[in-house]
């Protein structure tokens, strides 16, 4: 019988972690509860909503994504 080594990480674990890998300045606020990350905020374009969520959801201890994120109005 082999041993799996589980981590669990914290939702300020996850949070930092979420930063550390879109910038702390990135415009977006990151609310994290139980592996379920909600994203907030606005971004310049569609290309970057998308990699960020999709750069999010293969984080270690997310289990899901809400993500509320809007495109910058450009006029």
């Amino acid at each position: 019988m082999s041993e799996r080594n589980i981590v669990i990480r914290s939702n300020e674990q996850v949070r930092k972690e979420i930063y550390k890998a879109v910038g702390e300045e990135s415009g977006i606020d990151v609310h994290v509860h139980d592996g379920i990350v909600r994203l907030t905020g606005v971004v310049d374009t569609e290309e970057s909503l998308d990699f960020i969520e999709s750069t999010i959801r293969e984080l270690p201890g997310v289990d899901d994504v809400e993500n509320e994120l809007t495109v910058k109005i450009v006029q």
